[in-house]
């Protein structure tokens, strides 16, 4: 009788593929320092040392240019934002250092959401460009409607139309010039 696991095919692995930027030595240095204190998970591991390495690559703590990502005055008093984690983490993922650099001072002009820089570094880094999803944009054109609304409550709903199809007598104009 075969064994099952000779039975077993190989299958393409779900999730982030790994990337494999660290040496065993250089993990145990991280936790000899203590970066990993308080991690529980192996992703989260993974990030931190992705963050820390972008760190040093980047130089945040001499370099002015990259404070945005990492400022250390706001950090020591517990201010909010004074570390852009997920962004760091990401950056830490581009292989090449000056590649990295070149997008971090990108992503610091730019002062996106995390949300909106995490996805244009993992664009940058895979080489992938979303082609966009109508349902996608609707909802988003839909958020910020609804903020401004709430921000700006005496808005007359006629008024956002009127603004709505300005925008879109603007996109048409967009479209047929690239068209």
């Amino acid at each position: 009788m075969e064994n099952d696991s000779q039975n077993v095919e190989t299958k393409k692995r779900r999730g982030r593929p790994r990337l494999k930027l660290f040496t065993p030595k250089q993990e145990a240095m991280y936790e000899m320092v203590g970066v990993f204190d308080g991690v529980r998970t192996a992703r989260t591991r993974q990030n931190v040392m992705y963050r820390q390495r972008a760190m040093d690559v980047l130089g945040v703590v001499r370099d002015e240019r990259f404070k945005w990502l990492a400022d250390f005055s706001k950090f020591d008093t517990d201010a909010p934002n004074a570390m852009k984690h997920s962004i760091l983490a990401e950056l830490g993922r581009i292989e090449d250092a000056d590649r990295m650099r070149v997008v971090a001072l990108q992503v610091c002009e730019m002062k996106p959401t995390a949300r909106e820089a995490v996805q244009l570094i993992r664009n940058f880094r895979t080489g992938k460009k979303s082609a966009g999803d109508v349902t996608q944009l609707k909802a988003e054109i839909g958020r910020v409607v609804d903020d401004y609304l709430t921000r700006h409550p005496a808005m007359l709903y006629s008024q956002v139309c009127v603004a709505l199809s300005s925008v879109l007598d603007f996109t048409t104009e967009l479209a047929m010039k690239n068209e």
